[in-house]
């Protein structure tokens, strides 16, 4: 059974862009042309954040979250095993010789 993650993005008009940003993952961003093409990416934006021992770091509550006027946070889930295959296959080729 594959164990799903949830994460709260939080989409926002930049430019002629729509960029996303998750609160509690620094340094995992993305955009896209439109909301559809930026919800596309935030799977990918996930699987790029530099998971430290593999380890898939905890899902923070959407609540929390202090939103500027312009801003719409939406939960996005992955799937952990997903998550992790993509993370090591970015960690081979930044690290190829471990």
């Amino acid at each position: 059974m594959n164990k799903s993650l949830i994460y709260p993005a939080v989409f926002y008009p930049d430019g002629g862009y729509i960029s996303v940003y998750f609160p509690d993952l620094e340094g995992c961003l993305t955009f896209g042309s439109d909301f559809n093409d930026a919800y596309a990416m935030v799977k990918d934006a996930l699987g790029s954040v530099h998971l430290e021992d593999n380890h898939v770091p905890d899902t923070p509550s959407i609540e929390d979250i202090k939103l500027k006027p312009d801003e719409k946070a939406m939960l996005i889930e992955v799937d952990a095993v997903y998550l992790k295959e993509v993370c090591n296959k970015i960690c081979t080729a930044q690290y190829p010789n471990g």
